[in-house]
């Protein structure tokens, strides 16, 4: 992967430890990291930094993950940044909830990490194509 086209990936989560092990295994895989301990932390670097994917917990103190979802989809200058939660409900409410907020994915702690690297691609791809698509539309 050319060092100047590594995708930035923010992963918020109030847990340290995941913090640290996601990023690891992101960082291994070829991906610039940013790591954000609270909803309010991730706000103010996704302003400044333009991730190209947010890899989200749902449950945090403060500003929980649906709360942060919900502020990037209202923005226009985030609303197309993907975002994958993370988190260890399987409650079909909870998924649903995070759907529901704009949230392009959804997928449970404990880490798998084949699975995870597997949707970030996805989705990277996904929003690759999508922005392609609309240079296309606006040079026709």
């Amino acid at each position: 992967m050319n060092n100047f086209l590594k995708p930035l990936i923010l992963v918020v989560d109030d847990n340290p430890s995941n913090l640290a092990m996601i990023g690891k295994l992101l960082s291994y895989n070829g991906y610039k990291v940013d790591l954000s301990g609270s909803g309010e932390d991730a706000l103010k670097s996704i302003k400044n930094k333009k991730p190209d994917l947010v890899v989200l917990d749902l449950v945090m103190p403060g500003m929980d993950g649906l709360e942060v979802c919900k502020k990037l989809k209202n923005d226009s200058e985030t609303h197309h940044i993907p975002i994958l939660f993370c988190s260890g409900s399987t409650e079909r409410k909870d998924i649903k909830n995070c759907f529901d907020a704009g949230g392009a994915d959804y997928t449970i702690k404990p880490i798998e990490s084949i699975l995870l690297l597997s949707r970030i691609e996805t989705h990277l791809e996904l929003n690759r194509l999508r922005r392609q698509h609309q240079q296309d539309k606006k040079n026709d």
